[in-house]
């Protein structure tokens, strides 16, 4: 009876132990399967009003004891263009994903996400992982347009219409009118306070067709390179 009862404690001890081996097999490949380890997952910077690129860091490691390889780094948006200096990062390694911002005419702020995707190498066995990084970049307005949008309605009169510029830096700028980009459009730029405020005053010569255009504005004052923005015209 004694023995058969010990040859039962030990045949349940034997499935517990299986049974915890499964478990932490599974619980540790799934953190093989979570990725590097990162600094920051999110970062914020706050650039320049007149920066034409910026530039980030994301640090990371492999804490594990398998070999990863980062397979690729991919934005959310064409105007960031991430990078690492290798692919594959032995355990412990550290390791830098560096990129550019590139604001173009965005101002305030822009937020991107970079999808971090890799495997690490177990022997025979790839365990792929997915991970997501957000990039946040501010931008402060250098001019404010309003409204943002102007708006005619199909076939209404074709009212002559104002839109405010409003100098938001310290240091005055200087505008003029660059292009409009619909003929049906004319526009002309008046100073409010010279340097501080402008009205673009904009009419249609007709609102039969639907149709859309933008004024090209651009800064007189000497920068790195002429300062453009637009105005939003629109028949609908």
């Amino acid at each position: 009876m004694v023995l058969c009862l010990g040859k039962l404690i030990t045949f349940y001890t034997m499935k517990i132990i299986g049974v915890l081996f499964i478990i932490l097999t599974f619980a540790i490949n799934c953190a093989w399967a979570d990725g590097f380890t990162w600094e920051d997952k999110s970062k914020k910077i706050d650039a320049p009003p007149h920066a034409t690129a910026v530039d980030f860091i994301f640090k990371f490691q492999n804490q594990t004891k398998l070999k990863a390889r980062l397979i690729s780094a991919q934005a959310s948006c064409g105007c960031t263009i991430p990078k690492t200096e290798k692919s594959e990062y032995a355990p412990d390694e550290e390791g830098v994903l560096s990129g550019v911002y590139t604001p173009g005419s965005r101002r305030g702020l822009n937020t991107v996400s970079i999808i971090i995707k890799g495997e690490y190498i177990k022997e025979k066995e790839i365990v792929p992982f997915e991970q997501n990084l957000t990039l946040s970049v501010f931008i402060p307005e250098i001019v404010g347009v309003t409204p943002g949008i102007t708006f005619w309605r199909l076939n209404s009169e074709p009212l002559e219409k104002r839109i405010r510029l409003e100098v938001k830096q310290e240091q005055p700028l200087k505008i003029k009118i660059q292009e409009i980009t619909n003929p049906n459009f004319t526009a002309t730029i008046e100073p409010i306070f010279e340097g501080r405020a402008y009205d673009i005053v904009v009419r249609p010569q007709s609102t039969s067709e639907s149709t859309q255009a933008l004024i090209v504005l651009e800064s007189v004052d000497a920068f790195p390179k002429p300062l453009r923005f637009s105005c939003h015209l629109v028949i609908k």
